[in-house]
């Protein structure tokens, strides 16, 4: 009987954890949306100015009479188009990362309401263990209950670095992708300066399109992977600047940039992210071997 009960009282406390690290990524997750918000509207801000700078030249005004006077119109049309589409982007790839943020706020207040009551089940099972045993052989009591909650720690240790674990290894996939869009810019890029001509370009700026997709979503699984360690108190040491990466696509609107500046570019862009998975698969390796410490652990009691 006390057996049936000791399995039942792990398996509510192993949730109870649950939830309360739930709380905790919800809370995390929470103060990160509201600093994206306060960034998008601040975005939105710059946005409404530049569309309202590139109307004004684009229509006949002062402004555009005047720059047509001087004889630079063109060049500050394009110059301001060329700021509108960067202000474009950052906005839209800040939108995307803020609706996948979101999605996972609903995720975590769905699994929270799933796992109400359980406290006020925990207390009363726990009430029913204790005159039980104390009943019958009070002295076992207080090692039994120490011993249920190495348990329920270690438990919740695998459960948490489980999640780090695949958190980190959705970094790793990321990153590969990356790698490889890159690789075959790079490739493509040095028969662009071989003088490979249209074709070559095209698929160079449509590699480095690709990478730039796949950039947005490792920013998020980034953040993602970070609130995962944090539940386990470890933290990610990596030197790898997103928004230094997104400017390395700055050449798209930027015409005076020459073909060997944009394989520069990639190349720095490279080393980025072969620096970041070697640093995350090495963390890795090392969840992994606290993982199997913990289940070793587990297996002995």
């Amino acid at each position: 009987m006390i057996e049936n009960i000791d399995k039942e009282l792990i398996e509510i406390k192993t949730k109870i954890n649950e939830k309360e690290n739930l709380e905790h990524k919800l809370e995390a997750a929470r103060l990160e949306l509201q600093k994206l918000h306060a960034k998008k509207a601040g975005l939105k801000t710059q946005l409404l100015k530049e569309q309202k700078d590139v109307k004004s030249l684009e229509k006949l005004t002062l402004k555009s009479i005047w720059y047509s006077f001087i004889g630079s119109r063109n060049e500050k049309l394009r110059n301001e188009r060329e700021e509108l589409s960067k202000v474009e982007y950052e906005y839209h790839y800040l939108n995307d990362i803020i609706n996948r943020l979101q999605s996972e706020i609903d995720y975590y207040i769905d699994k929270i309401n799933n796992l109400k009551h359980l406290e006020s089940q925990y207390e009363t099972l726990l009430k029913q263990k204790e005159t039980m045993i104390y009943n019958n052989n009070h002295e076992l009591y207080e090692p039994l209950t120490k011993l249920n909650q190495e348990i329920i720690n270690l438990e919740a240790n695998i459960k948490e670095i489980n999640e780090a674990l695949i958190a980190g290894k959705e970094v790793i996939n990321a990153l590969e992708e990356i790698k490889k869009a890159l690789n075959s810019a790079s490739g493509w890029g040095t028969w662009d300066l071989l003088g490979g001509g249209l074709f070559s370009d095209l698929m160079k700026h449509s590699k480095l399109d690709e990478a730039e997709r796949k950039i947005r979503d490792l920013q998020y699984l980034l953040n993602k992977y970070n609130r995962e360690l944090k539940d386990i108190n470890m933290h990610i040491n990596i030197n790898l600047d997103i928004s230094s990466t997104l400017k390395f696509f700055d050449f798209f609107f930027d015409n005076i940039f020459s073909d060997l500046m944009v394989h520069s570019k990639i190349q720095r862009a490279l080393e980025q992210i072969n620096n970041a998975y070697r640093i995350i698969n090495n963390q890795l390796s090392e969840l992994d071997i606290e993982l199997k410490r913990n289940t070793y652990n587990i297996k002995q009691i």
